[in-house]
C-alpha cells in the first residue's frame, strides 16, 4: 500500500502558483519543516533547464537552517513533461529521505502535482492528500 502524505492546501496552491507564473522555466525549491510540523516554502530564484544550481540549493538550506527547519521536501516543475521523475533527476539520490514533489504544466487546463520517495533501491509514488479547506 502506498504511503500517504498530507500537504496543507495553501502550500500546494503556492507551489502551483510559482510554476504557473514561470511556465516556461523549470521551477524548483525546498520545503522546510519546523519541529512543530509546520511547512515553509523556499523557492529558488535561479532557473536553468533540467538542472538544479548547487549554489542556489546551498543558499536555500542555509535559510532553512537559520529558521531552525529540517528538509521535508524538494519540489520542481516540468513545463512540458508529465509529473514523473525524469532520468536526469538526481534529487532522489541526493536527498533520499525527502519527499519529492513534481508539478506538471503539461496537462490541458489542469495542473498536476505528484509525490515520490526513495525506498531502498526504488522510487515509489506517494499519495498526496490536500484538504479542501
Amino acid at each position: 500500500m502506498p504511503m500517504t502524505v498530507q500537504l496543507p492546501r495553501l502550500l500546494v496552491l503556492k507551489l502551483l502558483e510559482y510554476a504557473q507564473h514561470q511556465a516556461n522555466l523549470d521551477v524548483y525549491g525546498l520545503i522546510g519543516q519546523t519541529e512543530g510540523g509546520s511547512l515553509h516554502c523556499y523557492p529558488a530564484t535561479t532557473h536553468t533547464p533540467h538542472t538544479v544550481d548547487p549554489q542556489q540549493y546551498a543558499e536555500l538550506f542555509k535559510q532553512m537552517e537559520q529558521q531552525q527547519q529540517q528538509l521535508f521536501a524538494v519540489y520542481r516543475s516540468y513545463p512540458t513533461a508529465p509529473a514523473y521523475p525524469a532520468s536526469h533527476d538526481t534529487v532522489l539520490t541526493l536527498y533520499p529521505n525527502a519527499l519529492y514533489l513534481i508539478i506538471s504544466l503539461n496537462t490541458k487546463g489542469v495542473l498536476e502535482i505528484r509525490g515520490f520517495q526513495r525506498h531502498a533501491d526504488c522510487i515509489q509514488e506517494v499519495v498526496l492528500e490536500v484538504p479542501t479547506e
